[in-house]
Protein backbone atom coordinates (compact mmCIF):
# COMPACT_ATOMS: atom_id res chain seq x y z
CA UNK A 1 0.00 0.00 0.00
CA UNK A 2 1.25 3.66 -0.68
CA UNK A 3 -0.61 6.41 0.75
CA UNK A 4 -0.04 10.02 -0.79
CA UNK A 5 -0.60 13.14 1.05
CA UNK A 6 -0.15 16.55 -0.97
CA UNK A 7 0.59 20.05 0.34
CA UNK A 8 0.54 23.27 -1.53
CA UNK A 9 2.33 26.60 -1.04
CA UNK A 10 -0.01 28.02 1.32
CA UNK A 11 0.13 25.04 3.54
CA UNK A 12 -3.20 23.21 2.72
CA UNK A 13 -2.79 19.34 3.11
CA UNK A 14 -4.89 17.52 1.15
CA UNK A 15 -6.58 13.99 2.49
CA UNK A 16 -4.65 11.13 2.69
CA UNK A 17 -5.09 9.16 -0.74
CA UNK A 18 -4.75 5.34 -0.18
CA UNK A 19 -3.32 3.36 -3.15
CA UNK A 20 -2.89 -0.94 -2.97
CA UNK A 21 -0.91 -2.66 -5.51
CA UNK A 22 -1.34 -6.52 -5.80
CA UNK A 23 1.77 -8.17 -6.02
CA UNK A 24 1.97 -11.31 -8.29
CA UNK A 25 5.27 -12.97 -8.78
CA UNK A 26 3.33 -16.54 -8.67
CA UNK A 27 4.27 -18.25 -12.35
CA UNK A 28 1.51 -19.82 -13.98
CA UNK A 29 1.22 -23.82 -14.64
CA UNK A 30 3.97 -25.49 -17.12
CA UNK A 31 2.71 -27.28 -19.87
CA UNK A 32 1.69 -31.04 -19.51
CA UNK A 33 0.26 -32.36 -22.77
CA UNK A 34 2.46 -31.94 -25.87
CA UNK A 35 2.18 -34.01 -28.83
CA UNK A 36 4.33 -33.49 -31.54
CA UNK A 37 4.66 -34.77 -35.46
CA UNK A 38 8.09 -34.98 -37.00
CA UNK A 39 9.55 -35.08 -40.67
CA UNK A 40 12.62 -35.14 -42.32
CA UNK A 41 12.98 -31.10 -42.29
CA UNK A 42 10.69 -29.62 -39.92
CA UNK A 43 8.57 -30.92 -36.60
CA UNK A 44 5.44 -29.47 -35.59
CA UNK A 45 4.21 -28.73 -31.42
CA UNK A 46 1.31 -28.94 -30.04
CA UNK A 47 0.12 -28.69 -26.67
CA UNK A 48 -2.94 -28.06 -24.06
CA UNK A 49 -3.15 -24.58 -22.37
CA UNK A 50 -2.52 -25.48 -19.06
CA UNK A 51 -4.85 -23.02 -16.76
CA UNK A 52 -6.40 -19.60 -17.57
CA UNK A 53 -3.80 -17.66 -16.36
CA UNK A 54 -1.30 -18.15 -19.02
CA UNK A 55 -0.96 -15.15 -21.43
CA UNK A 56 1.80 -16.91 -23.82
CA UNK A 57 4.65 -18.90 -24.34
CA UNK A 58 8.53 -18.91 -24.73
CA UNK A 59 9.72 -21.21 -26.58
CA UNK A 60 13.28 -22.40 -27.14
CA UNK A 61 14.84 -25.07 -29.73
CA UNK A 62 18.10 -25.70 -30.31
CA UNK A 63 19.97 -29.31 -31.58
CA UNK A 64 21.62 -31.30 -29.23
CA UNK A 65 24.46 -30.72 -27.70
CA UNK A 66 24.39 -27.38 -29.80
CA UNK A 67 22.96 -25.32 -27.41
CA UNK A 68 24.94 -22.18 -29.01
CA UNK A 69 22.70 -22.53 -31.94
CA UNK A 70 19.42 -21.46 -30.10
CA UNK A 71 16.30 -20.01 -31.67
CA UNK A 72 13.99 -18.30 -29.59
CA UNK A 73 10.65 -16.74 -29.25
CA UNK A 74 7.47 -15.46 -28.03
CA UNK A 75 4.35 -16.96 -29.06
CA UNK A 76 0.65 -16.69 -28.20
CA UNK A 77 -0.84 -19.56 -29.68
CA UNK A 78 -0.43 -23.64 -28.43
CA UNK A 79 0.96 -24.48 -32.02
CA UNK A 80 5.07 -24.46 -33.11
CA UNK A 81 6.34 -25.16 -36.41
CA UNK A 82 10.33 -25.09 -36.54
CA UNK A 83 10.81 -25.73 -40.50
CA UNK A 84 14.02 -25.75 -42.18
CA UNK A 85 15.83 -28.78 -39.99
CA UNK A 86 18.63 -31.38 -40.30
CA UNK A 87 17.00 -35.12 -41.36
CA UNK A 88 18.26 -37.71 -38.22
CA UNK A 89 18.75 -35.05 -36.04
CA UNK A 90 17.19 -34.25 -32.35
CA UNK A 91 16.67 -31.26 -31.31
CA UNK A 92 15.84 -30.07 -27.73
CA UNK A 93 12.91 -27.82 -27.47
CA UNK A 94 12.28 -25.66 -23.71
CA UNK A 95 8.63 -24.33 -23.40
CA UNK A 96 7.63 -21.92 -20.82
CA UNK A 97 4.31 -20.48 -20.15
CA UNK A 98 4.20 -16.83 -18.97
CA UNK A 99 1.11 -15.11 -17.22
CA UNK A 100 0.11 -10.84 -18.37
CA UNK A 101 2.83 -10.07 -15.08
CA UNK A 102 5.50 -11.44 -17.07
CA UNK A 103 6.02 -14.41 -13.98
CA UNK A 104 7.66 -17.84 -16.51
CA UNK A 105 7.12 -21.70 -15.55
CA UNK A 106 9.45 -23.81 -15.21
CA UNK A 107 10.50 -25.20 -18.73
CA UNK A 108 8.88 -28.20 -20.23
CA UNK A 109 11.86 -29.95 -21.71
CA UNK A 110 11.16 -32.22 -25.07
CA UNK A 111 13.52 -33.98 -27.17
CA UNK A 112 12.75 -34.37 -31.06
CA UNK A 113 14.03 -36.17 -33.62
CA UNK A 114 13.80 -35.68 -37.01
CA UNK A 115 12.90 -38.77 -39.52
CA UNK A 116 15.19 -40.04 -42.35
CA UNK A 117 15.06 -38.30 -45.61
CA UNK A 118 13.48 -40.37 -48.02
CA UNK A 119 13.09 -38.14 -50.74
CA UNK A 120 14.39 -36.80 -53.48
CA UNK A 121 14.90 -32.63 -53.79
CA UNK A 122 12.60 -30.91 -56.14
CA UNK A 123 14.06 -27.95 -58.08
CA UNK A 124 11.76 -25.41 -58.42
CA UNK A 125 13.33 -22.99 -60.69
CA UNK A 126 16.82 -22.49 -62.78
CA UNK A 127 18.18 -19.32 -63.34
CA UNK A 128 18.81 -17.91 -66.29
CA UNK A 129 15.97 -18.82 -68.21
CA UNK A 130 15.82 -19.30 -72.34
CA UNK A 131 18.84 -17.12 -72.48
CA UNK A 132 21.21 -16.86 -76.04
CA UNK A 133 23.98 -15.48 -75.19
CA UNK A 134 27.69 -15.42 -76.76
CA UNK A 135 29.55 -15.54 -73.15
CA UNK A 136 29.28 -17.42 -70.11
CA UNK A 137 26.25 -17.05 -68.16
CA UNK A 138 26.09 -18.10 -64.41
CA UNK A 139 23.74 -20.56 -63.05
CA UNK A 140 21.58 -21.20 -59.96
CA UNK A 141 19.46 -23.63 -59.00
CA UNK A 142 16.36 -23.28 -56.05
CA UNK A 143 14.89 -26.01 -54.38
CA UNK A 144 11.92 -26.91 -51.78
CA UNK A 145 14.65 -26.57 -49.17
CA UNK A 146 17.55 -25.03 -47.36
CA UNK A 147 19.88 -27.32 -47.66
CA UNK A 148 22.32 -27.58 -51.10
CA UNK A 149 22.36 -30.34 -53.03
CA UNK A 150 24.89 -33.03 -53.01
CA UNK A 151 25.30 -33.32 -57.11
CA UNK A 152 23.73 -31.37 -59.67
CA UNK A 153 23.90 -32.95 -63.23
CA UNK A 154 23.12 -30.65 -66.10
CA UNK A 155 22.17 -32.55 -69.71
CA UNK A 156 22.19 -30.67 -73.05
CA UNK A 157 19.87 -31.91 -75.39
Amino acid sequence: QITAVAEDKEGYVSKEALVTFQIDNTPPPKVKETTFTAKSDQFSLSWKKPGEDVYGYYIECFEEEKEENKYSSYIDSEIFIWTCLKAETTYIVHLYTEDKWGNRSEATELSVTTEKDTQAPVIVSISPQNVYSIKKEPMAFYQQTLYTFATISLHLH
